[in-house]
């Protein structure tokens, strides 16, 4: 038997698609729903997540987040330095911030991978796990630099 001859778990190369996400987040047991538009999402340590397919056959698979706590305008430069730093030292997550209507910072990442010829269950349950887990650990690191105290899950 070679290397990539065969798959021992039968998990093939296949499109992916919106159910195919259902299906790995079914069989990881969480907790999942879709939005108005129809994307799927979900949340994690308090942040909302969302999982959107882009391109012209949907092959993107962009797992965006926001951050639940908003950061105090009065720390623009400290969050943009935040990132920076984060960008330079890491690859994932893209993260970036807009002002909000109330004067606030709202910080917001995504992680995105172009699965043109498919991909297995596994290889996409290794991108969620790898999507959530940098995006969760880049809100963690602000909090604590930035000294934001974390909002308590419902």
């Amino acid at each position: 038997m070679g290397w990539f001859s065969s798959s021992e778990s039968g998990d093939s190369v296949r499109p992916i698609s919106k159910e195919r996400i259902e299906k790995i987040f079914d069989g990881q047991g969480w907790y999942y729903g879709r939005d108005d538009d129809d994307d799927v999402c979900g949340r994690w340590d308090g942040a909302p997540f969302f999982f959107l397919f882009m391109g012209q056959m949907n092959e993107i698979l962009s797992v965006t987040s926001r951050m639940a706590e908003e950061v105090p305008m009065e720390q623009e430069a400290e969050l943009n330095g935040v990132i920076e730093d984060w960008h330079r030292d890491r690859i994932w997550p893209k993260a970036f911030y807009a002002p909000t209507d109330d004067g606030t910072l709202r910080v917001m990442t995504e992680v995105n991978v172009d699965y043109e010829h498919g991909a297995t269950d596994a290889q996409l349950l290794q991108q969620i796990n790898c999507s959530i887990a940098t995006q969760l650990s880049l809100y963690d690191h602000i909090r604590e630099t930035l000294g934001i105290e974390k909002e308590e899950d419902d």
